[in-house]
């Protein structure tokens, strides 16, 4: 009979096996997630990343078809949307913190990258939040109907136009840095790349159609790239 132990680097699994000659065998695998959850190792490896990706896609899908029904078709069905899609990408978010901490427990002389990556996302996201829900009249952006209003110009919005795109990309960048696989960081570069498109959509399609001004907005703000003196 021959046994191994394998240290699985990805998930911080420990995963045993053997072989009992040639007309029989076994295979057991025994998982332990942050030393204290027992879960099979395929499900989680491969269920929990196809989630993910499903969770990502399916959040910005959720995003476009409420912008498109805010300003255009306004069915009050689908004003969960937004809140959904948010939930959908905080738990993507979760996912690969709680990856991060099973790789930071697990693997020996990872400690401090993973802690550092950890602490820039926190940063990162903190300044999404910021962006997104506190630089903005919360409700006049979130609660008012897109009913041609003017476009926010104080803040960081008088620097550059969709400034969130720039905090979005660092947390996902550092959590997928974090969660330490070619795949999960493929998973945040899409997310990031569906979030500029959704910028684009918005900045072309919608936001023309909800504020009286935004053209005049367009004009004076730069797109993403901030300019140093602030427009008016």
């Amino acid at each position: 009979m021959s046994v191994y132990r394998k240290q699985c680097r990805l998930h911080g699994c420990i995963i045993y096996g053997g072989d009992y000659g040639k007309t029989g065998g076994w295979l057991r695998w025994e998982v332990r997630y942050l030393n204290e959850y027992w879960l099979p190792f395929f499900v989680w490896a491969g269920g929990a990343m196809m989630s993910d990706w499903i969770l990502g896609l399916g959040a910005f899908a959720m995003f476009f078809i409420y912008d498109w029904n805010r300003v255009f078709v306004k069915k009050r069905w689908m004003n969960p949307l937004f809140a959904m899609g948010n939930v959908c990408l905080a738990l993507v978010a979760v996912r690969l913190i709680l990856e991060a901490l099973s790789l930071l427990f697990g693997e020996a002389g990872a400690g401090l990258a993973l802690v550092l990556w950890l602490c820039l996302a926190a940063v990162c996201l903190a300044g999404l939040i910021y962006t997104l829900y506190f630089a903005l009249p919360f409700d006049s952006t979130y609660c008012r109907e897109a009913d041609r209003h003017k476009a926010c110009r104080t803040g960081i919005y008088g620097w550059c136009r969709h400034p969130g795109i720039w905090w979005f990309f660092g947390c996902f960048f550092c959590l997928g840095m974090s969660a330490g696989a070619g795949e999960r960081m493929v998973l945040c570069l899409v997310l990031s790349f569906l979030n500029l498109l959704y910028a684009w959509y918005q900045d072309r399609y919608i936001f023309v159609k909800e504020f009286s001004d935004y053209e005049d907005y367009r004009r004076s703000v730069p797109f993403l790239l901030p300019k140093m003196k602030k427009g008016r």
